[in-house]
């Protein structure tokens, strides 16, 4: 039961993890689209 235990929070922490890492993956991204973007907006 205790392993059970163990095995369900570790895949808790790395959905959690993933989902984090994803979330600022896609921030970066979205910045970076802006970024790119801007030149082209005030040219």
């Amino acid at each position: 039961m205790q392993i059970w235990f163990n095995l369900h929070a570790a895949l808790s922490f790395t959905f959690f993890y993933a989902f984090c890492f994803i979330g600022l993956i896609t921030f970066l991204a979205y910045l970076l689209v802006q970024h790119l973007q801007m030149p082209f907006v005030l040219s």
